[in-house]
C-alpha cells in the first residue's frame, strides 16, 4: 500500500515512538491487517481516542499534499463510484485486483482512508454484506 511506503520517522522521533505511531497508523488505515476503531486502538496502546486521532491527523498532514496520495485517493473515489451498488466482499476483491490495495478493506476502513484525505460521503445503501 502507498500509505505504508510513506510511513517514515521524523528526524526528532525516537525509534520507540515511531514504532508505536506506525502500529497505530497501520491499524487505523487497515494496512495489511484488519481496520480498528479509535477506541480499540486507544485501549490497545493505553492512550486516549483523541491521541489516536491526533496521531492519524499528524500522519495525514505530512502526506496529504503528496501527488501520489492525492491522485490515488481521487482515482479510488472514482472507481468506487462506478462500482456501486456492490457487496463489500466483491468491492474489496475488485480493489485488490485493480491494485488499489494489497489486502482486503472493509467499508469502514475505506471510509476512514478516503475521509482522511477528501470530502466524500459513502451512500450506505450502495454497499451490503
Amino acid at each position: 500500500d502507498l500509505l505504508f511506503e510513506l510511513l517514515r520517522p521524523s528526524k526528532k522521533q525516537s525509534p520507540e515512538s515511531f514504532l508505536r505511531e506506525k502500529k497505530i497508523i497501520i491499524s487505523r488505515f487497515a494496512i495489511n491487517e484488519e481496520f480498528k476503531t479509535l477506541e480499540a486502538i486507544a485501549k490497545n496502546f493505553h492512550i486516549t481516542r483523541e491521541r489516536v486521532r491526533q496521531i492519524q491527523q499528524s500522519f495525514v498532514k505530512k502526506i496529504k499534499n503528496n501527488y501520489r496520495v492525492s491522485y490515488s485517493v481521487k482515482k479510488l473515489i472514482n472507481f468506487i463510484k462506478t462500482q456501486t451498488p456492490v457487496q463489500e466482499t466483491v468491492l474489496s476483491k475488485l480493489l485488490i485486483n485493480e491494485n488499489f490495495f494489497n489486502s482486503s478493506k472493509s467499508i469502514p476502513a475505506l471510509r476512514n482512508i478516503i475521509s482522511a484525505f477528501e470530502k466524500y460521503t459513502f451512500d450506505n445503501y450502495s454497499y451490503f454484506a
